[in-house]
């Protein structure tokens, strides 16, 4: 029985991702006609990939609640100081992160979570009633309805199941927020590496003009036909090592500022907790 019961399960993996892939496939009679065709070649393994997705992300949504109530029972202090330390001696490793999470916050990190939260809730509810129309027979032959609908139908018939079943305002509010605090995080980081790589750029372009006195000696170093890459080639090193200077500058700056706000906040939060 045991068997059976291992054979079997394989074989109605198997028919969820040629289910899955059927549909894939009629969705992409819908789509630009230039990328219609790689879809429908893509359809087994997109399917695949939805299918073993569905399989882990319970497991992933309990893994997650294991951790959330781990981190719910210790004390609210401990927690941000923990961050605050990492954010102290680690800051300067990643510039990038540390500027992306101050963006999200500066953009409304916790109206963004409250979103996430909404969006979560809709999902949930749209798994539920899912689960619930697979599990209608009202023809009494021992077959789901949904399995025996045409590619085209289900898609219909899925999509009126979503729509029953989310709450529109819900769903606007929580993409919209989540929306609105990506694109602050966007503009943000867009502004400030942006000013890194023009200072760069313009350090290099003043450094060429004094290393392209060097170019004769280049050229007759190098075969004839290939002399013509040599401005090039030294303008263009001359920026990427000056563009390397000034990211080595602008983690310096993002190394001082995460130390001194990870340090204020693990003092702060720990000195509180004691």
């Amino acid at each position: 029985a045991a068997a059976a019961a291992a054979e079997s399960a394989p074989s109605a993996r198997e028919a969820e991702i040629k289910r899955a892939a059927e549909v894939i496939e009629e969705l992409s009679k819908r789509a630009p006609i230039q990328v219609a065709p790689y879809i429908k070649k893509a359809a087994p393994h997109l399917a695949t990939a939805w299918i073993y997705f569905l399989v882990v992300l319970p497991h992933l949504v309990k893994a997650f609640s294991v951790v959330q109530d781990f981190v719910r029972k210790l004390p609210e202090k401990i927690i941000i100081a923990s961050f605050g330390f990492a954010v102290c001696f680690f800051g300067g490793i990643f510039p990038a992160t540390i500027a992306a999470v101050e963006a999200w916050r500066l953009c409304g990190g916790k109206e963004a979570w409250f979103c996430l939260e909404l969006l979560h809730n809709e999902w949930l509810k749209v798994q539920a009633a899912n689960k619930e129309d697979d599990a209608k027979d009202s023809d009494s032959n021992g077959k789901s309805d949904a399995k025996q609908l045409s590619p085209q139908d289900l898609i219909v018939r899925k999509a009126q199941v979503v729509l029953r079943a989310v709450e529109p305002e819900a769903v606007s509010r929580g993409v919209v927020g989540l929306y609105t605090g990506w694109i602050g995080v966007l503009a943000i980081l867009k502004i400030k590496f942006a000013k890194t790589v023009t200072l760069g750029e313009r350090i290099g372009e003043e450094i060429y003009r004094y290393v392209k006195k060097y170019e004769p000696v280049l050229e007759e170093m190098i075969p004839e036909e290939y002399r013509k890459w040599v401005p090039v080639a030294l303008r263009w090193s001359t920026k990427a090592m000056a563009v390397s200077v000034a990211w080595w500058i602008q983690r310096v700056i993002s190394a001082v500022h995460s130390a001194i706000r990870g340090g204020r906040v693990f003092g702060k939060c720990l000195v509180g907790f004691l």
